[in-house]
């Protein structure tokens, strides 16, 4: 699951309510699943882009935290307090664990949730945090229903297609037995096409923020 190029933007005020500088921070984050696995781990990177008037280096912190059936088991990516001046970046790594069933239940699905707090030295803080979560139909499903497989997926609707050619020299021979073995099972979602690369399907998500007072949102 990815977000990518999420931007918020720190507004700094006079004493009478006037902006008198901005600051423009990209948020991006990568989390990784597997069917192996109840531990999901995420990358989080957050980008100083652009000041404006007054505003000349910000303080960036990072907390997440993730719903029921789910444990957080790193909440902050990073525990710096140095100021990021434009071009600079904060990254770290948060960490969960989706083994929090519900008493005899073996799966779990939930959502993971984000906290940015920007400050900037010298200024009194207003409204210093902004917060956001995962899409509500990308969560992430854990389950243990397997005893030796345990592990963490995000459902799609999605149906992957796998193709094979039939001129390929090593494979081509077996392509109408596996077009044969899929009928039977009452789909056609294997078929045959003169292509010899393969195939593998890809889901993106991306996040939709809704914007808190002070800042500005833009997914």
């Amino acid at each position: 699951m990815c977000l990518r190029g999420a931007e918020v933007t720190y507004t700094l005020y006079d004493a009478n309510g006037k902006p008198i500088g901005t600051g423009l921070i990209e948020v991006n984050s990568t989390l990784a699943t597997s069917y192996k696995s109840l531990e999901l781990k995420e990358t989080i990177t957050v980008k100083l882009v652009r000041v404006t008037g007054d505003v000349q280096s910000l303080v960036v912190k990072m907390q997440v935290s993730c719903g029921a059936g789910c444990t957080t088991l790193t909440k902050q990516s990073w525990y710096g307090v140095t100021p990021l001046t434009v071009g600079k970046e904060n990254s770290g790594s948060t960490k969960y664990t989706g083994d929090a069933f519900a008493a005899n239940t073996t799966r779990s699905s939930f959502q993971t949730g984000y906290k940015l707090y920007v400050t900037m030295p010298g200024a009194t803080p207003i409204d210093t945090s902004a917060s956001w979560s995962s899409p509500a139909d990308g969560k992430i499903r854990c389950d243990k229903e397997q005893p030796r497989l345990r592990g963490c997926i995000i459902p799609t609707d999605d149906l992957p297609v796998l193709s094979y050619s039939r001129s390929h020299a090593k494979y081509g021979i077996v392509v109408p037995i596996y077009e044969e073995i899929m009928k039977r099972r009452g789909t056609d979602i294997l078929h045959a096409v003169e292509d010899s690369g393969e195939h593998q399907p890809r889901r993106d998500l991306h996040a939709l923020h809704q914007p808190v007072p002070g800042d500005d949102w833009r997914g």
